[in-house]
């Protein structure tokens, strides 16, 4: 049992560190999102 619980806690530590990788990319991909719309409203 308690071995079954250590896997699922390695598991969660590997998703999390997923995403935490994740981040990054996604605050690029919003911060482009927000240009290009800043970018339509005002065309330089």
């Amino acid at each position: 049992m308690k071995n079954q619980l250590s896997q699922n806690g390695i598991q969660t530590l590997k998703t999390h560190y997923k995403h935490l990788k994740n981040i990054p990319f996604s605050l690029k991909k919003s911060f482009n999102n927000l240009k290009s719309i800043f970018d339509i409203r005002a065309p330089l």
